[in-house]
């Protein structure tokens, strides 16, 4: 599905279009298959380019320039401020679409780290973009199937359920008579998305010359990561499977739904699928109007999400509101208006009231799934064992397993800080800000642990970029719903599970540990009854290796021996020089006639060059 929503309102068919069959259409001429890159649109990277380097002067001019001593009054308040910025971006994402709408959406949910009305001027990106005229949508569908729309489906409604940056959605019916949702990629979008994913390429590579930057992450492999997430976007076959893939981790949970995938009628830009146009998990009046409280469904989607990152390891990294949708359940006994026991609510139907009505949550849009890589799969269960059960040393250890701390990192002060977070912002260690006193968090880091501040021994594994991406949305989506939810909490059965599963594995390797000792013991009671006779007998030899320091220690000594022996025998050879030179000068009265290249002169220069080449030949 889109990164939109149905609108679960419109139930009439007034603006479905009946096509009369015509001739057919042949394929769409751009080729989602085609391994060349698609030319960029110069007009739209030129505008994006000005805003980026606007707001880059801005933030250099009012929060650095005169954000200095003496100068801090001629300052702007910052709020007011960022609101503008926040404002003129949603208008630039509204109109330009493509990747903005993905980077204003993220930004929409943080607000557990924006400002609340900085997030808010952000609104409207996951449901407002303006939809592509519907005869460009149909000549999509038509280029897909090379034939006209009347004989894929009975009606397509011209008014899109859902428009988002990536592509719309609009309801239909197949010629067999089911209802469905019709995802159709935006016309042109490919050439949208390698136009933004140049203008990020060229942006991070700027970045690269700063070199704390460069420490904290590998920028080339996080961008060709971003590209490769952000391409398979547009592959709609992908998107089902990945659907199918996630519905069969879930397949155990009766309150988890993912919608059914229609293959004969799934192309290279269109995907069509089972409507299930409910309520958005936002909606919050009408759920509880209908009795779903907003604190089970936000208790829901947290325990999926763990489940995601701690034991399926595969993750849906969107999710935001237009992505989640709420299908409340009859209850037992409950009537329909014929006075029928009542199966299920269809899309959009009235849900009368009742008190905690049980419901499904909707999973849709699994163009943006990520595969957890086995490497980091165990460090993370870690993780999850050491918030769940308040283990500072053992998330430390989960760091060091991951890779997310650099070489030489202190652990001990690391252990300290993570602690100290345990005590006072454990939220924070899953990504959770809200309720945080931002100063007091601050002063946290900047009091006690601004060494770890300037050294900051954090790297960002680029595996795990769009893990930390969900992990984000996810807290600033709980945030909204249910702003007393913490997520540390939710770990705890998790990690209890966990910690079992862990004790069962390390019991069974104990186990076959015993049964290997049990089936090759009997060579080693062999082996011990030979070591008892040859005892017996004074034939027992043992021989010992020495260990590594020992047989340091002994290379030393023969060093220091031979070292020794040189000095002795260039001393010999001085002294002896020495003495023959004495006899000449009292041989021959006069220091002045004697020979320099005589006996004594040669034994003084052989033996100053046998003490240097002893000094060399000891090191």
């Amino acid at each position: 599905m889109v990164d939109g929503s149905f609108d679960p309102s419109r139930e009439s068919h007034e603006e479905a279009v009946f096509v009369e069959e015509s001739p057919p259409v042949p394929p769409a001429e751009e080729d989602p298959g085609s391994k060349e890159p698609s030319p960029l649109d110069r007009r739209r990277y030129r505008k994006v380019r000005r805003y980026f380097l606007r707001v880059s002067l801005h933030v250099f001019f009012w929060d650095i320039l005169l954000n200095r001593p003496g100068l801090r009054g001629l300052r702007r308040a910052p709020l007011p401020r960022w609101i503008r910025l926040a404002e003129d971006f949603r208008e630039l994402a509204v109109e330009m679409g493509g990747v903005l709408i993905k980077l204003g959406q993220y930004l929409r949910t943080r607000v557990d780290v924006l400002p609340v009305d900085v997030a808010a001027a952000f609104a409207g990106l996951q449901d407002s973009v303006p939809p592509e005229p519907f005869e460009d949508i149909k000549a999509r569908v038509e280029g897909d199937f090379g034939r006209p729309v009347g004989q894929v489906f009975h009606w397509i409604d011209s008014s899109a359920l859902g428009s988002a940056s990536l592509g719309q959605v609009h309801r239909a019916q197949l010629l067999s008579g089911e209802e469905v949702a019709v995802k159709v990629l935006r016309p042109g979008i490919r050439k949208t998305v390698e136009t933004d994913l140049v203008l990020i390429g060229r942006f991070v590579k700027r970045l690269k010359f700063f070199k704390r930057v460069r420490q904290q992450a590998d920028l080339d492999w996080l961008t060709s990561e971003f590209a490769k997430v952000t391409r398979q976007e547009l592959d709609m076959v992908a998107e089902g499977r990945n659907s199918e893939r996630f519905a069969e981790d879930f397949a155990d949970d009766p309150q988890v739904y993912v919608p059914k995938i229609y293959w004969d009628y799934c192309r290279a830009n269109t995907l069509v699928m089972e409507n299930v146009g409910y309520f958005r998990v936002d909606d919050l009046a009408t759920l509880e109007a209908a009795g779903v409280g907003r604190d089970g469904i936000a208790r829901k989607i947290a325990n999926v999400y763990l489940r995601q990152f701690f034991r399926t390891s595969y993750v849906h990294a969107d999710p935001h509101e237009g992505n989640l949708f709420v299908r409340p359940l009859p209850f037992a006994g409950e009537l329909d208006e014929a006075g029928q026991p009542r199966i299920s609510f269809a899309p959009g139907e009235l849900v009368p009231s009742c008190e905690k009505r049980s419901f499904q949550l909707i999973f849709i849009d699994f163009g943006m799934m990520i595969s957890i890589p086995k490497r980091l799969r165990p460090s993370l269960r870690q993780y999850a064992i050491g918030v769940g059960t308040r283990d500072s040393r053992k998330i430390v250890e989960a760091y060091v397993a991951s890779g997310l701390l650099a070489p030489g990192a202190d652990l001990n002060r690391i252990e300290e800080m993570t602690e100290g977070l345990l005590q006072r912002f454990e939220g924070t260690l899953l990504g959770q800000m809200k309720g945080v006193d931002l100063d007091e968090y601050v002063s946290f880091f900047a009091d006690e642990y601004s060494d770890l501040l300037f050294n900051n021994p954090f790297r960002i594994p680029g595996d795990m970029l769009f893990v930390f991406r969900a992990m984000g949305i996810l807290s600033g989506v709980i945030a909204k719903m249910e702003a007393d939810l913490d997520l540390s909490v939710e770990t705890v059965p998790l990690a209890q599970d966990l910690l079992q599963e862990e004790g069962q594995d390390q019991l069974e390797k104990t186990l076959l540990g015993l049964r290997d000792l049990a089936f090759n013991g009997y060579r080693t009671f062999e082996r011990l009854d030979s070591v008892l006779t040859k005892a017996a007998g004074g034939r027992l030899v043992v021989r010992t290796l020495p260990s590594a320091e020992e047989d340091r220690d002994r290379r030393n000594l023969r060093r220091s021996v031979r070292r020794l022996g040189w000095v002795a025998a260039s001393f010999g050879l001085l002294v002896s020089g020495s003495v023959w030179r004495l006899g000449d000068i009292l041989l021959t009265g006069s220091r002045g006639e004697i020979n320099a290249s005589g006996a004594g002169t040669w034994l003084v220069a052989a033996g100053v060059a046998s003490l240097i080449l002893g000094i060399f030949r000891g090191r």
